[in-house]
């Protein structure tokens, strides 16, 4: 029987000295925690954090618990986003958002921008977190499209049922 030789591959990566100095970028939500009422609405702010980097595109993927939460307002509001090749869609069903913005060059950099304000409707009483999903990607304007997210934020809340409000009072003639 012929034996095949066996050949071991030894991988090795070349790193130009600006990728050494590795450019990251964070996404975080705003508020990262809280407590609502049920019936409630309350306000979540995707922000970017380039990190001194000029970036020019963001992928976006939002899960959320969908038993807790729903969008309430899809709308976009005030944002850092000029261009929208994949407006915000989202599925109240799965707990999912997902969007894909982008800034022409030559991109921007920021510390707080926002990207994204979502409206959410507290639906049932509990605890729940909404994370960014894997999807997510933060991409330098370095003409290669490179990906510098490094950290995710999450946010974690209470939803509560509303107090009692006791019996409805009133008279026909006051």
């Amino acid at each position: 029987m012929k034996r095949w030789p066996r050949i071991i591959i030894i991988g090795i990566v070349l790193v130009s000295p600006a990728l050494a100095l590795a450019a990251s970028a964070a996404l975080l939500l705003n508020p990262a925690s809280g407590a609502f009422i049920v019936g409630g609405t309350f306000d979540l702010s995707v922000i970017l954090d380039t990190k001194g980097t000029a970036v020019n595109t963001v992928e976006i993927e939002l899960l959320f618990p969908p038993d807790k939460l729903q969008v309430a307002t899809p709308s976009v509001g005030p944002s850092i986003i000029q261009l929208w090749p994949a407006p915000p869609m989202f599925s109240n069903r799965e707990g999912r958002i997902y969007f894909v913005g982008g800034i022409p060059s030559p991109g921007i950099t920021t510390s707080e921008g926002v990207v994204l304000t979502l409206r959410f409707r507290v639906v049932a009483p509990g605890e729940g977190n909404i994370r960014f999903g894997e999807a997510s990607s933060v991409l330098a304007n370095d003409g290669e499209g490179t990906d510098i997210l490094v950290t995710r934020g999450a946010s974690f809340f209470k939803f509560t049922i509303p107090p009692p409000q006791g019996p409805e009072i009133f008279s026909p003639t006051h």
